[in-house]
């Protein structure tokens, strides 16, 4: 569990994995140089944890993927899952995972699922979307790539033999998920569950909800793999501009959009019409959400599909 400036949500998610149906395990948890109690917290909490429980810390804030890394070269069991520390598990998460890799066979498989959507104060805010797409399945590497396919990323559960054979996280970058999903997907097969057995919580500032943050690792992220099929990659790079440009919209970035249509640009000598289309579709989104609530638009388009 890495863990950072999270003083209102750590003690839940450390409970959670407490909660676990599953007791053979062991909970990890290194604090990347919080300056708020979010350490302290966790190291009271271990002083009592009815599993073998470890908390570390940075001593200053050294990014997610070298506190990933950390905590993988810590860890002693088969088979890791990576909890955020503002999410929280179902008692029935871990449990579940080992059923599906245990149905499987192998240690060279990723398992992902659904999940529940929750606002700060942990109440859902939000059904499954009716328009989304379909999870990562298989040889998934190109779904991944071409963003045909949606992964819920802190369900994401795996070997410490996928881990060595990728070589952990890239420090260079801060899109750690998203250059591990790309990676990962050229070692082993995904699996999805298609049940509901951890909480993501939204609306709660971090890493995620900033696209200038990670904006430019996703192109380097991608760029790592031109050796499969060079023009097919480049498509997919290409057509990553306008899916990051309505996400700015959806979140009301527009920093990152400038850079985003310059960039497009200067790659395709086209004009940036399809950007600045697609941050104006996000845009859109977002003003119909503050308007009728989230989640209402994809509850009225699941009824009339019926």
């Amino acid at each position: 569990m890495p863990a950072y400036q999270h003083e209102r949500f750590v003690e839940e998610a450390i409970k959670s994995v407490w909660n676990q149906t599953y007791r053979s395990l062991e909970l990890l948890v290194c604090d990347d140089g919080s300056s708020d109690s979010t350490y302290e917290i966790a190291r009271e909490l271990s002083r009592n944890s009815p599993i073998p429980m470890t908390i570390f810390r940075n001593p200053v804030n050294l990014g997610i993927c070298a506190t990933l890394n950390s905590l993988l070269a810590r860890s002693s069991g088969e088979w890791i899952a990576l909890l955020a520390s503002d999410d929280f598990y179902a008692e029935s998460f871990i449990a579940r995972n080992v059923e599906a890799v245990k149905q499987e066979d192998s240690k060279l498989i990723c398992v992902h699922s659904a999940a529940h959507r929750v606002n700060e104060h942990g109440a859902l805010i939000e059904a499954e979307s009716a328009l989304t797409k379909p999870p990562m399945l298989g040889d998934a590497f190109w779904q991944i790539a071409e963003g045909r396919g949606r992964i819920v990323s802190p369900t994401f559960f795996t070997s410490r033999v996928v881990y060595e054979r990728v070589g952990g996280f890239d420090e260079t970058l801060r899109a750690e998920d998203f250059d591990l999903h790309l990676r990962t997907a050229r070692v082993a097969p995904y699996h999805y569950i298609d049940e509901k057995h951890l909480s993501k919580r939204e609306g709660v500032p971090g890493l995620g909800s900033a696209t200038s943050v990670w904006l430019d690792d996703v192109f380097v992220a991608l760029s790592k793999h031109i050796d499969l099929d060079e023009d097919r990659l480049n498509a997919a790079i290409d057509n990553r501009y306008p899916s990051l440009a309505r996400r700015c919209g959806v979140l009301g970035e527009s920093e990152p959009i400038r850079r985003l249509a310059a960039e497009y640009r200067k790659r395709t000598g086209r004009t940036a019409f399809p950007i600045w289309l697609a941050f104006a579709t996000g845009y859109c989104i977002r003003l119909a959400r503050s308007m009728i609530g989230p989640g209402t638009a994809s509850r009225l388009i699941k009824r009339l599909k019926r």
